[in-house]
């Protein structure tokens, strides 16, 4: 392991991934149902990914966002080339690719990066040593502006507890056989099978470890190497992560995935009552993981929290609601802590079919609802809003559409080049929704002025993955060859001029 990595395993870059919640209009809209005031989507504001990898979420972030300034932080030089290239090949001027360690963030070399409205940093903090944590808090102590939002996600006590012995196996095995990263933590893996095949109590008193064993043996190993190969990682509570930013005057606000501050999805009904008497917020979270085994946090904390008055309330519903996905694939089954929650059918069945007619403000679809209904309508939207099926947007938001089309043109180049990329930039909504192959298939017959039937988003999106190792799957099996692939690509290209195309327009995408 190269020592400048601080204790992070940096000897293979990270895989590419896009993280929805930390999009400023996700953190608004988070912030809102949580009744405070947030201002991080508007015009001229500044926002800072620390740990951004190859930066795809900065990227689409950026190119959704148009009319705010973007900065990405990573200390692998082999991320910030990769990240300033794509966006180079998008023509993105809003954002700025910055290669440096945490601690070197507040030296005299970055003066010039001033403060941001957003800092978000998302499975970072529980795998860096206690040292980077501070350079972290420092940093944020330092940059992050007055009414400013932290996004902050980590592995959380106790859920991850039972697993924590697992990954020092994991790096202990991997250690002592120098191997490649990827061979040696596989074979890591192999061996934490072995002994738990072999009968080890640790295994026995701890079954769920083993049925994550064997879910990990399917993952992809660059992913597994950065989750496991690290001297520094810990499961963090609740508590102990508040109380570090509480000393840079952040208060813990809500979480980010937003049916975890729903108590009807986030704990047991048999425990409600525990927490009635809570007032204490951090205190009141900390018991809530107890009381659900959470294993992952996504906090916001932020600079100042402000609650909502009843008017500020009333004037964040006349945001726009935006459904992401096509009527027929929205689903009133929505997963949280508590599993997939089935909603109500005759609520959200008609929520759903107004909001496949086009965009809506939040107050018009609440409106011929009154009462208990009212705030079953509202929660329903809230839920959606966790599940990435429904978008809130700022009802004056006007975005320039230009530069997230040409990144998504960027991003069929990705594919061209064997990435696997499964985001798109959606201008209208300022985000990223996810992708398919024939997705970018069109996306890229459209830039070529293509005509755009199945037939020729199918071959347009075979030309794109023809010379590369990614290949369209269904129910596990893989298409090889184009013969196989093909009429399965055109399958898909007839759903998405069905069902997608009329969205993709209304996406901006």
């Amino acid at each position: 392991m190269s020592d400048w990595g601080q204790g992070y395993h940096v000897g293979i870059a990270y895989t590419l991934g896009f993280y929805p919640e930390l999009a400023p209009n996700h953190l608004e809209a988070a912030l809102f149902f949580a009744g405070f005031k947030s201002n991080l989507a508007g015009d001229g504001k500044r926002y800072c990914e620390l740990g951004c990898g190859f930066g795809l979420t900065t990227l689409t972030l950026a190119a959704a966002n148009p009319h705010i300034d973007f900065v990405g932080v990573d200390f692998n030089p082999t991320h910030i080339v990769a990240a300033r290239s794509l966006a180079e090949s998008a023509g993105l001027a809003n954002i700025r690719f910055v290669e440096a360690s945490f601690d070197e963030l507040l030296g005299p070399r970055f003066s010039d990066l001033d403060e941001f409205d957003v800092i978000a940093l998302h499975g970072i903090y529980s795998w860096v040593a206690p040292a980077v944590r501070r350079a972290i808090v420092a940093f944020a102590d330092a940059r992050l502006k007055t009414g400013g939002a932290l996004y902050v996600s980590y592995n959380a006590a106790p859920g991850w507890m039972p697993r924590a012995p697992l990954q020092r196996l994991i790096f202990e095995h991997a250690k002592r056989h120098p191997a490649a990263p990827r061979e040696a933590t596989a074979e890591a893996f192999r061996f934490a099978k072995a002994i738990k095949d072999a009968g080890a109590l640790y295994f026995q008193i701890n079954p769920q470890v083993g049925a994550f064993v064997d879910a990990m043996l399917t993952q992809d190993l660059t992913y597994l190497v950065h989750e496991n190969l690290n001297e520094s990682w810990s499961a963090l509570y609740h508590a102990d992560v508040a109380a570090d930013f509480a000393a840079t005057r952040l208060s813990y606000a809500c979480s980010a995935h937003i049916a975890d501050d729903v108590d009807e999805t986030s704990i047991p009904l048999a425990t409600h009552a525990m927490l009635a008497g809570i007032p204490d917020g951090v205190w009141r979270e900390t018991v809530k993981d107890f009381l659900v085994g959470r294993s992952f946090r996504r906090d916001i904390f932020v600079r100042g929290p402000v609650p909502l008055t009843p008017a500020e309330i009333a004037e964040g519903l006349e945001r726009t609601l935006v459904l992401t996905v096509p009527r027929a694939a929205a689903t009133a089954d929505i997963r949280t802590a508590m599993g997939d929650v089935k909603g109500r059918d005759d609520l959200y069945g008609p929520l759903l079919d107004r909001l496949a007619a086009g965009p809506l403000r939040a107050a018009d679809l609440v409106a011929p609802l009154s009462g208990t209904e009212r705030a079953a309508a509202l929660q329903a939207v809230r839920l959606l809003i966790h599940s990435g099926q429904l978008k809130m947007i700022r009802a004056d938001a006007r975005p320039d559409w230009a530069p997230a089309r040409r990144l998504n043109v960027a991003l069929t180049h990705e594919i061209a080049a064997g990435r696997s990329v499964r985001v798109l930039a959606a201008p209208a909504v300022g985000t990223g929704v996810p992708a398919d192959l024939t997705d970018f298939g069109f996306v890229a017959a459209r830039a070529r002025d293509l005509w755009l039937d199945a037939d020729t988003i199918a071959r347009t999106t075979w030309k794109l993955i023809a010379g590369t190792s990614i290949r369209p799957m269904r129910d596990g099996k893989l298409y090889r060859e184009d013969s196989e692939a093909l009429p399965y690509l055109r399958e898909a290209a007839e759903r998405l001029l069905a069902e997608k195309r009329g969205l993709f327009e209304t996406l901006g995408i």
